[in-house]
């Protein structure tokens, strides 16, 4: 018989200090302010990848997000055991820093850009084979497109053309 434990129950995450759940099932990823320029960075650090500065905080930054650009994956990456297809994105949290993460949601289709993401908790498989916690965004309910079918390719742009004097 196997027994289950609690650290069955509840997996390690992917990285310590990387994230934190919080209150309404949102998870906020832990970051940095820099005393020096005033700006925040992801993940934290011991100097400022801005100026260089030493003097830095730990800060828990935004739970919420803006959806700043995302793609319909189809073609699983090795190892990766999960659905596709499935959404990869770049959330903008309110501070500046524009992390790239998963998104949570059965149709990517449906996604929009400058839809209002959250940040969740999610479970992913490691290599060999347990089962690790890490972050990913999932669009607030009323920021999805009522579309249903995934809109055709759109005709290309032509491109411009650009005339070079050799005179000049």
């Amino acid at each position: 018989m196997t027994e289950t434990t609690a650290a069955d129950a509840n997996p390690p995450p992917v990285h310590p200090d990387l994230f934190v759940s919080i209150a309404g099932g949102e998870t906020a990823l832990l970051g940095m302010r820099c005393e020096g320029c005033q700006r925040c960075s992801f993940p934290r650090a011991d100097v400022c990848c801005w100026c260089g500065h030493d003097d830095v905080t730990s800060v828990t930054l935004s739970s919420r997000a803006t959806l700043w650009g995302w793609a319909e994956v189809h073609t699983p990456p090795p190892g990766y055991h999960g659905a596709v297809p499935y959404g990869m994105g770049v959330a903008e949290l309110p501070e500046g820093i524009r992390v790239v993460t998963r998104v949570e949601i059965d149709q990517p289709h449906l996604l929009r850009f400058g839809a209002p993401v959250r940040f969740v908790t999610t479970e992913v498989a490691a290599d060999d084979g347990s089962t690790r916690l890490t972050w990913s965004v999932e669009p607030l309910p009323a920021s999805v497109s009522s579309r249903t079918e995934p809109e055709p390719d759109a005709e290309p742009e032509p491109e411009p053309t650009t005339t070079i004097d050799a005179n000049r």
